[in-house]
């Protein structure tokens, strides 16, 4: 799985796994999980699992929620986040 680092302008997260692009819009995340393998982000009836092997670089993991947080907070519409 590789995940096209998220533009602060991109309204979505675009996943590409085994020639499948998927798009999930930041408006519909209801919740982002750190565990101990995995991030998790929860949209709306889907889940995007992230599992720790992806990130290649020290940091990326923490990016990856970081940026969720920030553009999901940031885009018009969007549901509120579980604590």
């Amino acid at each position: 799985m590789t995940v096209r680092p998220p533009l602060r302008s991109s309204n979505k997260i675009w996943i590409k796994q085994k020639g499948l692009e998927l798009g999930f819009p930041w408006s519909s995340l209801i919740e982002i999980e750190d565990g101990a393998d995995a991030v998790l982000l929860l949209f709306d009836q889907q889940l995007a699992r992230f599992p720790n092997r992806i990130f290649e670089i020290d940091g990326e993991r923490d990016t990856l929620m970081r940026v969720a947080r920030e553009l999901s907070e940031k885009t018009p519409g969007r549901q509120q986040l579980s604590p």
